[in-house]
């Protein structure tokens, strides 16, 4: 693998990585708003 595909690769892979913790944060969020419904 040259070092162009590697940094493709490595770009790629932090795109993702961000777009994942956005949904895992965003899910987070609505069950710990969900919880704090419930409590009230």
């Amino acid at each position: 693998m040259n070092l162009l595909a590697r940094f493709r690769s490595w770009l790629r892979w932090m795109g993702n990585r961000r777009k994942l913790e956005s949904e895992m944060e965003t899910e987070l969020r609505f069950h710990i708003e969900s919880y704090a419904a419930e409590l009230v």
